[in-house]
């Protein structure tokens, strides 16, 4: 199937839709809200997680490939935590998620693996408060991963520099992510590098005017480029990327870079 307009975005994200008063106060009590250096700086960190390889354990039903990829992430493989780190995303729930995600994504973080690096900063994104203070997190973490020459991080810089998030088609403004033109920017490096998500991403923004002068011609061919291309390898190790549809109507409500 051709894709329709719209912004690679993570199907999960957008089932959980924008953080409520009652999910809020479960996030500030997992604290993971406005203190960023709560896991790379608390002495108990080593502690902490070991303490999601026992939560994890004591779930039931758990699959066996879980049970092995627990055992890795316990020596230390950091590529595991954050595999291990995308299984609590899809499958758990709550303060408990919130907390195991966290957790997982800045220990292989810190262990410099990209993938996590970027998941690390789509979650600070997607759960953490409109701050200067968060931004710079997730700021850093991406430009950390592209450094690396992980390129998939073009298209999270490109997301987390959106002045908006959106829950069933209602675009929700944010007070310090509104760079349009940098989220353009990050796009066109991404599906310069034959980023799928990028180029699909950067069709919309030529679409529909973000970041730069709407051009329906460049955007009908950017978006037939995008459709030759199979998806990253690299995609399986991020959070998973489906398509955000946009419509006519709800474009209406973006707000003006």
């Amino acid at each position: 199937q051709g894709h329709q307009w719209g912004l690679q975005q993570s199907s999960q994200v957008h089932r959980a839709g924008i953080v409520g008063d009652e999910q809020r106060t479960s996030l500030d009590q997992a604290g993971f809200i406005s203190l960023s250096d709560r896991l790379t700086k608390r002495p108990s960190a080593e502690a902490q997680i070991k303490l999601v390889f026992k939560e994890i354990m004591q779930q039931k039903n758990l699959p066996t490939h879980i049970t092995s990829l627990v055992e890795l992430a316990r020596s230390g493989d950091a590529a595991a935590r954050n595999d291990l780190g995308l299984w609590c995303f899809e499958n758990e729930e709550g303060a408990q998620k919130i907390q195991h995600i966290f957790t997982l994504f800045t220990s292989a973080a810190l262990k410099t693996n990209p993938a996590a690096q970027c998941n690390l900063g789509y979650c600070y994104w997607v759960y953490g408060q409109d701050t200067a203070k968060n931004r710079c997190i997730i700021r850093n973490w991406v430009k950390k991963a592209i450094k690396a020459g992980y390129n998939e991080g073009w298209n999270i810089r490109g997301l987390t520099s959106l002045f908006y998030r959106s829950e069933d088609g209602k675009f929700i403004k944010r007070k310090l992510w509104r760079d349009f033109k940098k989220a353009k920017e990050s796009f066109k490096m991404g599906a310069d590098l034959s980023v799928r998500a990028c180029k699909i991403n950067l069709a919309s923004c030529y679409r529909f005017g973000v970041g730069v002068k709407c051009n329906l011609a460049d955007a009908e061919e950017i978006k037939l480029k995008a459709e030759m291309l199979l998806p990253s390898q690299e995609s399986g190790h991020l959070i998973n990327q489906v398509l955000y549809q946009f419509t006519e109507d709800n474009v209406k409500n973006l707000p003006v870079p």
